[in-house]
């Protein structure tokens, strides 16, 4: 189950970087730079928490425990993709 979930990570990527493209492609345009990273974090929240739960509707986890697991392997993936990705694609050292 566990494996399941850690491939389950990789569309919440996609997710997250086609809500990007969507904000600077379109109402970026018509609001301040504060007010797009709020619209858009909004959406982000609603677009993952669709997704998680269409997610364990099909793949029900087991315990709390599992959950937490999850959440913390999730978490790791994440921090490791935005260092690696601001380190090797953006070209920033920081």
């Amino acid at each position: 189950m566990i494996l399941l979930y850690l491939l389950a990570w990789v569309p919440m990527i996609v997710i997250a970087i086609l809500n990007a493209t969507v904000r600077e492609t379109t109402y970026s345009k018509f609001v301040t730079a504060l007010q797009a990273h709020q619209i858009s974090t909004l959406i982000a929240v609603i677009l993952f928490a669709a997704y998680i739960w269409g997610l364990t509707s099909l793949f029900p986890l087991n315990s709390s425990f599992q959950a937490i697991i999850i959440g913390c392997l999730w978490l790791v993936l994440t921090v490791m993709f935005e260092f690696s990705f601001g380190h090797y694609v953006a070209q920033q050292s920081q």
